[in-house]
């Protein structure tokens, strides 16, 4: 604080994305080289996807085993509709927001449509990864540092696009 204001230095900066398998989007009769724009196309790739895999593959996954990686999902959908986690001028968590709840909800929707890969509660983010390199979910969020999971660490050679992570369709 100087003088009466308050500065602060960047620390990080947010680099998730929505990772999806061109190869699950091709199998699906979905154009690989459009991922998801908006909540209500992830939503439907999602079913489409899902339907086309019969069981074996899935729209989407999360490694929800570590409640920190849920949550990091879902703030980071709460991102792009407008929300933090924190306010810094009210000094308050925020979770109840409507860009949260929001951003849940569409999670919510995901899993009662039959479109997240089951067990993600028994799935650490790891785990998770390895489902989407194994042709066995066809989105996924993470960030900057996936590919190289997806490539050094799991020596995968899926097929895969990168795109901004899709926005409520009102936005």
């Amino acid at each position: 604080m100087i003088e009466g204001h308050i500065y602060g230095i960047p620390s990080s900066i947010f680099t998730a994305k929505l990772f999806y398998n061109k190869t699950l989007f091709k199998r699906a009769g979905l154009d690989p080289e459009l991922p998801p724009k908006t909540w209500g196309e992830l939503r439907d790739y999602a079913k489409k996807i899902t339907k086309a895999g019969k069981g074996k593959f899935y729209g989407f996954v999360i490694g929800a085993k570590d409640p920190w990686v849920y949550t990091m999902n879902v703030e980071w959908m709460a991102m792009v509709a407008g929300g933090t986690g924190f306010n810094y001028r009210t000094g308050r968590f925020q979770y109840n927001s409507e860009p949260f709840k929001k951003a849940l909800r569409l999670i919510i929707n995901l899993r009662q449509d039959g479109s997240l890969l089951p067990g993600l509660n028994s799935m650490d983010d790891d785990r998770a990864r390895l489902a989407f390199c194994g042709n066995r979910a066809a989105m996924i969020i993470g960030g900057s540092w996936n590919p190289g999971v997806f490539i050094d660490q799991f020596h995968s050679d899926v097929d895969f696009g990168v795109a901004d992570l899709p926005v409520p369709d009102e936005e």
